[in-house]
């Protein structure tokens, strides 16, 4: 959740977990984070079941910030989207077996097989 989004000016991670472990935060304790940026300090904390506040003067960090402690998942929206993805790939690969079967009975080869569906695996 943390590298959600890069800002160069936002905490480690292990950083603000260190300093939760050494001053004894507990699921009690309220963290004021008035400088809260992209919400490291946050996000350790709601992993942690420790209430947590965050201000930002940056709209831009608020909006982030908000994004990344909102947990909710909704299901529907979520199998709608796993849906999506299979059905572009079974497309895009349909089309490459399609491509490559046509070749294959040329006498065509690849040398590496590599479709541009596949170049970054």
């Amino acid at each position: 959740m943390h590298y959600a989004y890069s800002f160069a000016l936002a905490f480690n991670d292990s950083l603000v977990s260190s300093i939760i472990d050494r001053f004894d935060v507990s699921g009690e304790s309220l963290v004021i984070d008035p400088f809260c940026g992209t919400g490291t300090t946050l996000i350790e904390c709601k992993r942690r079941g420790i209430r947590s506040i965050g201000i930002d003067a940056n709209p831009a960090c608020v909006l982030i910030a908000k994004a990344k402690v909102d947990w909710t998942i909704s299901r529907r929206k979520s199998q709608a989207c796993l849906k999506d993805i299979v059905r572009r790939f079974d497309t895009k690969y349909s089309a490459y077996l399609t491509e490559y079967e046509s070749h294959r009975r040329q006498g065509k080869y690849y040398s590496p097989l590599v479709h541009p569906l596949f170049e970054r695996s």
